[in-house]
């Protein structure tokens, strides 16, 4: 166990804790005064709190090989009111997603499970994947998990049907698509995979057509 002295004045104050590594879990917070102190695991004094909020990975484990698409998805634990969970990759935001399920790539019509996440816009390597929850009265917590991406495919990325062709099919698509704001991430339209549909992926597609 770990202890830290703090001389604060009265009122709300935010208390942020960041594991040095990941994978680092914290079992518990002891909030005490100076009447009280800590013995051990600190269960000597109140204001113990247990299994403090936490996100949980689904669809993927950490530094595992993933290719094409994947499926993700963020399960809050030991957590009331989550008013909503961003996502990341490489600590550019992606999606965020204020329904549960949580997901990285949207979920079905019914709500009940998570659609794929395209990975064909990312060099193969290792990237992080980041979920930021936001519960409570404005406290976030976070999960930080790598994958390696592998993809094979080598097809061009402005192909957006993948039939071979970069032409009239994949304009009317892209535009069919437009979302300069983002309000709608993880569609096939965004090519650089930030987010938005917008000029930066038209110009992509210019420069790559072929017919």
């Amino acid at each position: 166990t770990d202890k830290a002295t703090f001389n604060l004045v009265a009122g709300t104050r935010v208390l942020t804790i960041t594991g040095i590594e990941r994978g680092i879990k914290v079992d518990k917070f002891v909030l005490t005064d100076t009447t009280c102190i800590p013995t051990g695991t600190g269960d000597n004094c109140n204001n113990v709190v247990n299994n403090p909020p936490t996100i949980e990975f689904k669809g993927v484990t950490n530094n595992q090989t993933v290719s094409g698409s994947v499926t993700i998805e963020a399960v809050p634990l030991n957590a009331s009111n989550v008013t909503q969970i961003d996502f990341y990759i490489d600590d550019n935001i992606i999606k965020t997603e204020k329904i549960a399920p949580f997901c990285i790539g949207g979920d079905n019509i019914s709500g009940t499970g998570c659609l794929g996440y395209s990975l064909t816009g990312l060099n193969n390597g290792i990237h992080t994947v980041k979920s930021v929850m936001s519960y409570g009265s404005l406290q976030t917590v976070e999960e930080i998990i790598s994958i390696n991406i592998q993809n094979t495919s080598t097809y061009n990325l402005a192909d957006i049907n993948k039939d071979g062709r970069v032409d009239i099919v994949d304009l009317n698509f892209f535009v069919s698509s437009w979302d300069p704001n983002g309000s709608k991430p993880g569609s096939l339209a965004d090519i650089n995979k930030d987010g938005r549909v917008d000029i930066v992926d038209l110009n992509y597609l210019v420069t790559n057509w072929t017919s």
